[in-house]
């Protein structure tokens, strides 16, 4: 997971290399890592947004779904193990479009990020 925060600062802070070398290092961590990156907010996302995941790509889009089913059945192993099927490029896009949404909330909502995730320093 720090390399996913890390991510997630270096997007914040538009530092393009730091983005590039650490998604790397992302998508070949376990699939829970990506899992629990792009679940976190697009379950954040969904609450605020009706049409959440509409604009996104396919690999996105399907997984925004199975957020939606694993909160409703409250079994977030679905996230990771739909992540483990994916091939690389559609987890480089999932990974993309959350990393879009972490970015929009942390410059647009950040007293939203701190009341939702307290140990988020941003």
């Amino acid at each position: 997971m720090r390399t996913a925060s890390a991510l997630i600062g270096a997007c914040i802070d538009q530092c393009a290399p730091c983005q590039q070398s650490l998604a790397g290092k992302l998508l070949d961590e376990e699939a829970a890592v990506l899992a629990v990156l792009a679940g976190s907010v697009y379950t954040l996302h969904a609450e605020s947004e009706s049409d959440a995941g509409a604009q996104a790509s396919r690999a996105t889009q399907a997984f925004f779904g199975l957020v939606k089913l694993a909160r409703d059945y409250r079994d977030p192993a679905i996230l990771s193990d739909a992540v483990e099927i994916l091939p690389r490029e559609s987890r480089a896009a999932l990974l993309e479009d959350a990393l879009y949404l972490w970015t929009y909330y942390g410059h647009v909502h950040a007293g939203l990020l701190r009341e939702r995730y307290p140990s988020c320093s941003r």
